[in-house]
């Protein structure tokens, strides 16, 4: 969701994903639903087999995309939209 200066508020369109961005939803949405908590940076790097810089770059890919969204400074911030 984006302000603009007359701050009517602006709803971001998801972007279509990769299906590599696809595969990283679906776990984030299959570990919360078993967990109750979403999975650490360690946690997503561990299942796909990847270094935590890739699994940052899937999370941020994500963001940028609209399909989820990260608390600052929290640990396990994501957010599904």
């Amino acid at each position: 969701m984006v302000v603009n200066k007359s701050f009517k508020i602006i709803t971001m369109k998801k972007l279509p994903l990769t299906r590599i961005q696809d595969e990283t939803l679906d776990f984030l949405e299959e570990f919360y639903s078993q967990e109750r908590y979403m999975p650490s940076l360690e946690e997503i790097s561990r299942y796909f087999k990847i270094s935590t810089t890739s699994s940052f770059e899937r999370i941020n890919q994500l963001i940028q995309r609209g399909w989820i969204k990260k608390i600052k400074n929290q640990p396990r911030g994501i957010i599904i939209k």
